[in-house]
């Protein structure tokens, strides 16, 4: 769907962060870059990929090349304990953490835990551009986009499996939305929240 859109209007803006403007086929190219060195980690199909950025360009292009990689994303919060973080990347045993390079360290005293063992945190600024033969990965509409973690009142995270149709079926041809190319829509709700996915899907998609 993105792609579609990408393609029908490659000079819109799909973002903007204070002057600065980013247009679908910039998007486009920095997503496949992201998907294209996830896939080199060997995220696929199944796979779960933790995604640490603030509201920024970048977080576009994870949670997009994410998804372009074959994968679904699990938001993280780099103030949250490290046992908490540790915890959802292993329940969901994911073995690969994107993040902004000022966050990186803040997800280190995570990685001590046993559950987070074995993880990979890449910085979103090392990654290069993507190949030109570079083909994104075709999810089903089972296929899972993104876990969203309770608050761990039980001292358990427990994640939920949002899979694609879910996120489609929230965002594209809903009655009860508004979305249009004429219109632009504030964002400010943090990766963990799940209206984020309206947020961040809604507008992208419409």
């Amino acid at each position: 769907l993105f792609a579609r859109q990408a393609e029908r209007t490659p000079d819109a803006v799909a973002a903007q962060l204070g002057s600065a403007t980013l247009t679908y086929r910039e998007l486009a190219a920095r997503s496949d870059a992201v998907a294209a060195h996830l896939r080199e980690l060997g995220v696929g199909r199944g796979s779960y990929v933790g995604v640490c950025a603030e509201r920024s360009f970048a977080m576009l292009a994870a949670l997009l090349g994410v998804l372009k990689a074959g994968g679904a994303t699990i938001g993280l919060d780099p103030a949250a304990p490290p046992q908490r973080l540790a915890a959802m990347l292993g329940d969901a045993c994911a073995r690969v953490v994107l993040a902004q390079s000022h966050l990186t360290a803040s997800l280190l005293p995570a990685m001590a835990y046993p559950a987070a063992a074995g993880v990979r945190v890449v910085a979103l600024e090392t990654i290069g551009d993507a190949p030109p033969d570079f083909v994104p990965a075709e999810a089903g509409p089972e296929d899972p986009a993104h876990v969203m973690f309770t608050s761990g009142s039980t001292c358990t995270p427990k994640g939920a499996v949002l899979p694609h149709r879910a996120a489609v079926r929230t965002v594209c041809g809903a009655d009860y939305l508004d979305f249009n190319a004429d219109k632009t829509f504030f964002g400010f709700v943090p990766l963990t929240f799940d209206v984020s996915i309206l947020e961040v899907w809604g507008r992208l998609l419409n």
